[in-house]
């Protein structure tokens, strides 16, 4: 029942302002010094090194990783949707920041990474 749970919390979350849908190619901003749930640290997918806050994770994975969550949006249009699948995708297979940035197709399109990897996964609460 808790995956059930965890997977409602994170449908519910493609109707918030958060929505990786945002017109102006970013995040939208949000008040996340009042919201504890998103100031939990999360580990990088890639190296393990602990982002203590949600407004570090993009430079972290840019600067460290070479990967722009901005750019995979864009070019997959994404949505929350393919957000999950995406850090589902990374977590199922072990994913390098070279094969998810060199891919030319979609490769966590399959619905069966919308069930999440890890129960309670931060990384799908920045979606």
């Amino acid at each position: 029942m808790d995956g059930v749970f965890t997977f409602l919390k994170i449908a519910d979350m493609c109707d918030n302002p958060m929505d990786m849908e945002a017109d102006d190619g970013e995040f939208d901003d949000v008040d996340w010094e009042d919201d504890e749930e998103f100031q939990q640290p999360a580990p990088c997918l890639f190296c393990g090194e602990v982002i203590p806050h949600i407004d570090q994770i993009q430079e972290h994975l840019s600067t460290r990783h070479n990967l722009n969550l901005q750019t995979l949006k864009k070019r997959f249009h994404m949505d929350c949707y393919s957000y999950i699948k995406l850090i589902n995708y990374i977590r199922t297979h072990n994913a390098t920041p070279e094969t998810i940035m060199g891919s030319k197709t979609e490769l966590w399109s399959d619905s069966k990474y919308l069930k999440p990897v890890m129960q309670d996964d931060p990384w799908l609460m920045f979606g």
